[in-house]
């Protein structure tokens, strides 16, 4: 049996993080060997309790800058492990592309779950270069969606035998809807500059001064969290927009929420905007990244920076008849069909058997 290492720093409540625990659950077992390798120690997240419950997990506890004898800590426990393939994500690729480098008959896969120009780290980015490119070697370079696989091979001037894409998959069973009273927004993202809730929220205070039955879940917490929290208040907004924190039930907040809301400036293929679908929401969202992809007659998507945009595309889901809602739904329902956790693991243990 072959062994697969998924190597990234740890189980922060991301997207990314997401994804690697799908990922990891769902392939076969039978014919592949699973193991995690967390090189920034525990995080005692919600995530990180559940895949405790079903993975092989080892911790290491680097902090700070990475150096010489991080890597060689890192190296000795990639030893141990002794994997056929190592699967980078994130933070991981620093440690993996260097460890490919020296051991050209392992195999080496590394996930670009953002835009080209952010996934991967300039002090390895010439070597993974020179490794998609040498023919000795097995790599391979994975992007989350088509739009970002379009980027990916000239920007890393490869060929597209060793570029890939696997769109990231969630467990569509996880999702449902049920009665509420409010009209609700819901936005679940890590609270950065680059998610942009700041941007919602000023549409939310346009909606809401208008239709006084709405509301507007923020799940999530990040750099910007304080900042947000002083932003709504300050707008005498906080009975109306509620702050959740991380949490490991967000399907319970999809349940009793009308439509998603995307403001990123930059995405690859959120997995809180396929979770929102699997829900049955419509959704709104910022043009960028593979959301046009998914977004298409069950949503709005509108260019980065025009908030009135952003809002006219809120107030259109929020006036619309029951029955074109309904088509929205349903449109959300059946377009992640194709993003399910079960697929996305076949695909990528397609690329593990050919690199075998």
């Amino acid at each position: 049996m072959s062994k697969i290492l998924m190597l990234f720093g740890d189980w922060s409540m991301g997207g990314g993080q997401n994804m690697v625990y799908e990922l990891s659950k769902e392939i076969d077992p039978d014919k592949f060997d699973v193991h995690i390798l967390c090189f920034a120690g525990r995080n005692f997240s919600s995530l990180e309790q559940r895949a405790e419950k079903c993975l092989k997990i080892n911790y290491l506890d680097i902090k700070g800058k990475i150096g010489i004898v991080s890597i060689l800590k890192v190296f000795s426990a990639i030893k141990r492990i002794n994997p056929d393939i190592i699967h980078a994500h994130l933070g991981g690729m620093v440690f993996a592309i260097p460890w490919a480098l020296l051991h050209k008959n392992k195999g080496l896969v590394v996930t670009a779950h953002t835009k080209a120009e952010k996934a991967f780290n300039k002090k390895v980015e010439g070597m993974f270069k020179y490794l998609l490119k040498n023919r000795k070697t097995k790599t391979r370079v994975v992007a989350t969606s088509e739009e970002n696989y379009k980027e990916l091979i000239p920007y890393l001037s490869v060929s597209e035998n060793v570029c890939k894409y696997v769109n990231n998959g969630i467990d569509i069973k996880r999702f449902y809807l049920k009665p509420h009273d409010s009209f609700t927004l819901i936005n679940v993202a890590r609270h950065d500059e680059n998610k942009n809730q700041a941007a919602l929220i000023r549409c939310f205070a346009r909606l809401h001064s208008k239709y006084k039955n709405t509301k507007l879940f923020l799940l999530g917490d990040g750099d910007t969290h304080e900042a947000l929290v002083r932003q709504v208040n300050d707008a005498g907004l906080s009975e109306s927009i509620i702050f959740t924190g991380n949490v490991a039930n967000a399907e319970d907040y999809y349940a009793i929420s009308d439509l998603y809301v995307q403001t990123s400036h930059r995405e690859a293929m959120p997995l809180s905007v396929l979770e929102a679908m699997a829900a049955g929401l419509p959704i709104v969202s910022t043009n960028v990244g593979g959301l046009c992809d998914v977004v298409r007659n069950n949503g709005y998507l509108v260019d980065d920076y025009d908030e009135d945009a952003l809002f006219d595309a809120i107030v259109r889901i929020y006036e619309q008849s029951s029955e074109q809602y309904k088509k929205m739904s349903d449109e959300s329902r059946l377009i992640v069909r194709d993003y399910s956790s079960e697929k996305m693991a076949r695909l990528y243990e397609e690329i593990y058997e050919e690199l075998l």
